[in-house]
This record gives structure tokens, C-alpha cells and sequence, in this order.
């Protein structure tokens, strides 16, 4: 397990981090998209809806999740980053899904909105401060650094690959 200032990770948090091969956000945000990339650049636009058991997301949903979840913890990174305030709520994604529904958007809208919220991202984490990336703050009832922050959503990507390739393509 890679050292990484702050308080300890979160055990939910532990898997998307153990995907990581450094602890420099900037490298592994970037690795983790171009990574995505090469898995997301061989979809077809028909692969959109597809999903490999019943009661599980179509591909569609699982960049639906990628985008929501990046918005998410940007914003989190972002408000810890600036100030101590209240603690931050976590969110259910499966509600999210549900209250999503079927958007329609099609495999090439998703992806090109999923490298555009990671290239803001980069651009966040590039502009914070040694400081502003080690305060700490509180969300879903866990203690959590902004720098933590920053590669959970790296490894997250990373976990959701791996799963579109294992049980989605097969790869």
C-alpha cells in the first residue's frame, strides 16, 4: 500500500488506491484516463446499452457513474481545499443511477464529457497548494485530505475499467 499524507484512508477507499502505482496526483490522473482510453477508444456505439447480468448497469451507466462521480469529488476536493466547513454528505450511486434513468446519451458524448471533467480535474489538483492539499476534512463521516481526494478518483477510474474489461468485454 502506497504512503500517503493525511489521516488514513478510509477502508472503502483502500481498493481504487491499491490500483495506483504513485503517490503524484497529476501522474496518476493522467495515467488513469489514458488508461481508460484504450479501453473506452475500442467501444462501439451499440455497446452503450449493453450489460452482462440482469440487474446490473449498462456500459452507458458505468461512464454515467465515471462523470457523476468525477463532479462529485472534484467538488469535494475543491470545498476541503478551501476551507473547514460542515462535513460533506456521501452520496448512494445506485440512487443516482436510478434517479438518472436511461439519459440517452450516446457512447461518444459520454466519453468525450468523461476526459473533459478528468482535464479539469488536472487542472484543479494543479492549481492547489502543498497546503490546500493536505487539509483534511469530512465526508461521508470520514476524515479525508484533499490529496487522498485526488487519488481516489484517479484509482476509481481504474477500478471501473477494469470491470468494463473483465465482466463487460472480456478482455
Amino acid at each position: 500500500m502506497l504512503t500517503i499524507p493525511g489521516p488514513d484512508l478510509p477502508t472503502f477507499y483502500q481498493r481504487y488506491v491499491q490500483l495506483l502505482d504513485s503517490t503524484n496526483i497529476g501522474e496518476e490522473l493522467y495515467n488513469s484516463i489514458d488508461i481508460a482510453l484504450t479501453t473506452l477508444g475500442n467501444l462501439k456505439a451499440a455497446q452503450v446499452n449493453y450489460r452482462y447480468a440482469e440487474g446490473k448497469w449498462t456500459i452507458g451507466q458505468v461512464l454515467a457513474h465515471l462523470i457523476e462521480t468525477e463532479w462529485i469529488m472534484g467538488y469535494r476536493a475543491l470545498w476541503i481545499s478551501r476551507q473547514e466547513g460542515p462535513e460533506l454528505p456521501g452520496f448512494d450511486e445506485n440512487l443516482f443511477a436510478q434517479q438518472r434513468g436511461e439519459d440517452g446519451r450516446r457512447l461518444v458524448r459520454l466519453v468525450r464529457e468523461l476526459v473533459q471533467l478528468r482535464k479539469s480535474s488536472i487542472y484543479l489538483f494543479d492549481g492547489l497548494s502543498v497546503a490546500q492539499l493536505n487539509r483534511t476534512g469530512s465526508m461521508d463521516g470520514k476524515a479525508v485530505s484533499v490529496h487522498q481526494i485526488g487519488l481516489i478518483m484517479a484509482g476509481h477510474l481504474l477500478h471501473h475499467i477494469h470491470v468494463l474489461n473483465e465482466r463487460y468485454l472480456h478482455s
